[in-house]
């Protein structure tokens, strides 16, 4: 069964939230479930378990979950957070490698399997968990770093560099790399990640590319409604007040850079269109 299908069984999503979901993940090439998730309609958790069901595999709450250090210390952590996963047992075999039990956020994800088992030297044992619960384990076993991983182009890790960087503000144009402002310094997103990162090798943190244009009119689809795309249209610009996982407040100005303005939403030309996200306040600690 697929997972969408099993999403429905359950009652977690309607007909036509699967539906508007499809048809992003197709556009964009982004995974069903992280298109879920992004829009609201789902939490990761309820991912989680219908990838469970799906693969066959068990699920697992790692959210407060205090690991063996002996086990923990078998693996470095900049693995960990490049692939989200979290090792949960270790066990010897006299006949074979020995087996690494790991809870991962994404278990299909054939590259980090190979990768995981390459550098362990053990045969792995999956158990699925939350992306988010798989973060704060990580950080409930080694505390806080200041280690970014993006593992997609997302609205959603836009706004947690902006949070964990304690940035003023955020500009995305289509073409050119996000900017990024902190202490009336403007660099690329990444630059502070890469300068303050001390547990991974800097060649391995990826750089942000330059924003696409079905990035930004996912962005955009992502964060108005269609009132919100009415204002906009006439009036070239809206200004919209987001609220980000209950952890920060954003004031998002959205501007469309011509004089001529678009007669609907779909003839919205997302390569003049202009956004820029403010951190107004942190809500709670990340």
């Amino acid at each position: 069964m697929k997972l969408g299908e099993i999403l429905l069984k359950e009652n977690i999503i309607t007909p036509e939230q699967l539906a508007r979901a499809l048809s992003i993940s197709q556009s964009t090439g982004q995974r069903l479930g992280y298109v879920l998730i992004r829009l609201g309609y789902c939490s990761d958790k309820d991912i989680a378990k219908a990838l469970s069901k799906q693969l066959g595999l068990p699920y697992i709450d790692v959210e407060d979950k205090k690991i063996d250090p002996e086990v923990l210390n078998k693996i470095e952590q900049s693995l960990m957070e490049k692939y989200v996963f979290i090792p949960l047992d270790f066990r010897p075999r006299l006949a074979s490698k020995p087996l690494l039990s790991i809870a991962i956020a994404d278990p299909t994800n054939i590259i980090a399997l190979d990768e995981i088992s390459l550098r362990t030297g053990c045969d792995l044992k999956c158990y699925v968990a939350s992306e988010k619960d798989i973060v704060k384990c990580i950080r409930h076993n080694f505390g806080e770093t200041h280690t970014i991983v993006v593992p997609e182009y997302s609205l959603d890790n836009l706004f947690k560099q902006i949070v964990v960087m304690n940035a003023s503000f955020a500009l995305l144009e289509v073409g050119s790399p996000p900017k990024i402002q902190k202490k009336s310094h403007t660099t690329s997103f990444y630059a502070y990640s890469m300068g303050l990162s001390n547990q991974m090798n800097l060649e391995e943190l990826p750089n942000w590319p330059p924003l696409s244009k079905t990035f930004m009119r996912q962005f955009c689809e992502e964060l108005m409604k269609d009132e919100d795309f009415a204002k906009f249209i006439t009036m070239g610009g809206i200004t919209i007040n987001y609220i980000w996982k209950d952890t920060a407040r954003f004031r998002i100005d959205i501007h469309y850079n011509a004089i001529n303005l678009p007669p609907d939403k779909e003839s919205i030309d997302y390569n003049k269109v202009i956004m820029r996200i403010m951190l107004i306040t942190k809500l709670s600690k990340y």
